[in-house]
């Protein structure tokens, strides 16, 4: 009984190492690196040789977040396997549009010549694609000529080719940016950012390069809006008495020219199709004078004003304000409130409260209206307030507008980690 005893334990033994033999692997590291980056969506990846035992193949996984087959989410998938061991690298050229990628290169072994496969050594490393559409848009603007979309936020602006969805070029700024204008001087197209260091800096549309800047004063200036040659600025300067926040200045002469409104540091938003005709919102929620409407004559003379006085601001938002296509109305706030000329309440779109952002057709008889919880547009006819059809969308639309028989989106997973690197992209949707 004892010699059975010895033998069971001896055999255990035995059994034992070899299982874990069969796992064992003491080869020097088998390193992963980029080894050149051809352009933002071409990487030579290399890596070292293996030197253990029982080779199989390397295997090389691609982890990212994109769009696929119209959904949005990670995939993990195998974009190289080669069972040559001295082959050791792999160019990847049919990289998807993301923001951050992660490839992880592992070895399949034939453990002890079993035909069990096992994987060692796994090495991972990351890539982030330099000219991948990211960020937390503030704003967009439109040149539908160009079909260029510019971007803006906090701190940067971004202009992408909408057609392609692909970004053109970008520009960072020291400090904190209102909102932002398009206009022209001298046949060029120009951008016009307002900088929260007391200047207004004139860029070229085409390439974000600054040709010029305007020092307005104050700190905080609020937004720029521009016509006729004329450049209408919300600042916080208040060093010249009487105190009137928003000056005029002429974009050739840089000088100014005159000086009207008592509001701080708020957003000038232009009525389309009008000569010189503004609406002017407080960037501060706790204003008791939240808006006022401004009329100027075409070289920049105040003609009329007029302020509406309230303390309730679920009915407007500073941050989502568009102009009807005639310049009669605009609407705002994510309730979908719409003012007619001058300060005029009309009421809301609809019951819903979830709206992001708004576009319309050419007459303004529907309303697109963007509901960023529900991925969804709703085409809202106007003035009867009737939701007509419903656009779906994959992503969170953040922004829209319309340009011919296509809707566009600027959307954002409200999911995305931090390894998504805040990724957008534009849908679009024909009419």
């Amino acid at each position: 009984m004892k010699q059975v005893t010895l033998w069971l334990l001896l055999f255990s033994f035995i059994s034992a190492c070899k299982k874990e033999k069969e796992y064992v692997v003491n080869p020097p590291k088998t390193l992963l690196k980029i080894d050149r980056v051809v352009n933002d969506s071409t990487i030579v990846l290399t890596w070292s040789k293996f030197t253990g035992n029982n080779f199989k193949r390397y295997r090389l996984q691609r982890t990212a977040t994109y769009m696929r087959n119209g959904q949005f989410g990670s995939f993990t998938e195998e974009v190289y396997s080669g069972n040559d061991l001295n082959d050791l690298s792999f160019t990847e050229n049919k990289m998807p549009y993301a923001s951050y990628f992660t490839y992880t290169l592992s070895v399949v072994i034939y453990p002890d010549g079993n035909a069990t496969d096992s994987i060692k050594l796994p090495r991972i490393i990351s890539y982030q694609r330099p000219d991948a559409l990211t960020g937390n848009p503030v704003e967009i603007l439109t040149n539908k000529q160009q079909k260029w979309l510019y971007i803006t936020e906090d701190q940067k602006v971004t202009l992408v080719d909408y057609s392609t969805g692909r970004q053109i070029t970008s520009k960072q700024f020291p400090a904190k940016t209102g909102y932002a204008c398009l206009g022209d001087f001298n046949g060029t197209n120009e951008l016009y950012v307002p900088v929260h260091d007391g200047t207004v800096l004139i860029l070229d549309a085409a390439t974000l390069q600054l040709k010029d800047k305007i020092y307005v004063g104050g700190l905080e200036v609020g937004s720029v809006a521009a016509f006729n040659g004329k450049l209408y600025v919300s600042t916080t300067d208040y060093t010249e008495y009487p105190i009137r926040y928003i000056k005029i200045y002429d974009r050739a002469t840089k000088s100014l020219t005159a000086r009207v409104g008592t509001g701080y540091n708020t957003r000038l938003m232009m009525l389309e199709s009008t000569s010189v005709e503004l609406v002017d919102v407080s960037l501060y929620p706790s204003s008791y004078y939240d808006l006022k409407y401004y009329q100027f004559s075409a070289d920049g003379q105040l003609i009329t004003s007029q302020a509406r006085n309230w303390n309730d601001n679920t009915t407007v938002n500073n941050g989502i304000m568009r102009s009807f296509p005639d310049g009669s109305r605009f609407i705002t706030s994510n309730y979908g409130s719409i003012y007619k000329k001058p300060l005029t309440f009309e009421g809301n779109i609809t019951t819903l409260y979830t709206y992001s952002d708004y576009a319309f057709n050419t007459d303004g008889s529907i309303i697109y209206a963007a509901d960023i919880y529900h991925n969804a547009i709703y085409a809202i006819s106007y003035p009867a307030r009737t939701i007509t059809k419903t656009y779906k969308t994959v992503l969170n639309p953040v922004k829209i507008f319309r340009d011919g028989n296509t809707l566009y989106s600027l959307g954002k997973s409200p999911n995305q980690s931090n390894a998504a690197g805040n990724l957008m992209l534009i849908e679009k949707i024909n009419l």
